[in-house]
């Protein structure tokens, strides 16, 4: 279910801010999001991994998917109405207030929660529902 949200704030570009304490993590993170827009492309501004030094450009009033490493950054600084809050260490999200609801999203997660059976086992379910 957070995976199809997340998938609709792509899509409706919305700003995507994504925190991990392990920069390998924030990386696959990363590219697996933009990963998931194909066969679209992300024409907007993307950096996965975003230096300390340039925290300002999370102002930035564009589309984005940036990373950010996180050693004890307050995660309410970066709390915005229209900006989705990817945190990779404690699995939290926070979407954008009105993010409308992905068309036929019932029937998505059925189909997608079906392949994850079909390829990975019900584990692999489960690991998605926790």
């Amino acid at each position: 279910e957070n995976s199809v949200k997340l998938l609709t704030c792509v899509l409706l570009e919305h700003q995507i801010l994504v925190f991990s304490s392990d920069p390998q993590k924030l990386m696959l993170v990363c590219e697996s999001i933009v990963s998931l827009t194909a066969p679209f492309q992300w024409p907007h501004v993307y950096v996965p991994i975003l230096p300390p030094t340039l925290e300002n450009f999370l102002d930035a009033p564009v589309p984005y998917i940036m990373g950010l490493l996180r050693r004890t950054h307050d995660m309410n600084l970066y709390s915005r109405a229209a900006v989705c809050i990817v945190d990779i260490d404690s699995g939290e999200l926070e979407f954008p207030e009105e993010l409308p609801g992905f068309p036929y999203e019932q029937e998505l997660i059925q189909e997608l929660e079906s392949v994850i059976i079909q390829f990975g086992g019900r584990e692999g379910v489960s690991m998605l529902k926790s």
